[in-house]
């Protein structure tokens, strides 16, 4: 009796249940590291008359926290984007989507050394981490959507070229920020800041790109 090869790939529709576990299993990634954020900032032990100049020595953190949380959120709903378009997997996709979460699962330690160590080796370290989790974003979208190899045939170009560009965005304004740290370490959180709030406002503007 003839045997028929798997194909190399499983439809989405035919196999909804596992698909479904990869997008399930990279949200609760993404939930845990953003948790692990607010973790990150201890709250110091002080006498009470000491305790307005000890919350003020935490807003460097508080502050690293909350572009963190953004960029988690970023990457989030970036992947959320991507997955919308995705119609089948394969065991490649499921790796690169792998490393991409480990970028994501290790953006905590990468905020908590910068919240602490207001140095420019801390930034050059947060904004490679940034690089090299939208990297993997890069990566997994072309994987996906070279030649239409995982996505649906009826996918726009233009889509395309925008969700690739949205993570490569990423990318520039990190390198950015990493070249002014030598410099000046708060003239390159600014950088990184504006970029990070001007694809936030992109991102919530190009909601309804199809």
């Amino acid at each position: 009796m003839p045997t028929h090869p798997k194909p190399p790939f499983v439809e989405r529709d035919e196999d909804g249940v596992n698909f479904e576990r990869v997008v399930f299993f990279s949200d609760a990634v993404v939930a845990i590291a953003i948790t692990l954020l607010a973790l990150e900032i201890r709250l110091p032990e002080v006498a009470l008359d000491a305790l307005p100049q000890a919350l003020l020595a935490l807003v460097p953190e508080i502050a690293v926290y909350a572009l963190s949380f953004v960029i988690v959120g970023l990457y989030w709903v970036g992947h959320h984007r991507m997955f919308q378009y995705i119609a089948r997997y394969d065991y490649t996709l499921i790796w690169l989507n792998l490393l991409f979460l480990l970028c994501i699962a290790f953006l905590p330690v990468a905020s908590s050394i910068l919240g602490h160590y207001q140095h420019p080796f801390a930034v050059l370290f947060y904004c490679s981490v940034l690089c090299i989790t939208s990297l993997m974003s890069v990566l997994l979208w072309w994987y996906a959507s070279s030649n239409h190899r995982l996505i649906e045939a009826d996918v726009a170009p233009h889509v395309i070229r925008y969700v690739f560009y949205r993570s490569v965005a990423t990318i520039v304004v990190a390198l950015l920020a990493a070249g002014t740290a030598f410099i000046n370490t708060t003239i390159a959180l600014v950088i990184l800041g504006i970029g990070i709030v001007a694809q936030l406002v992109r991102t919530l503007f190009s909601a309804g790109i199809r």
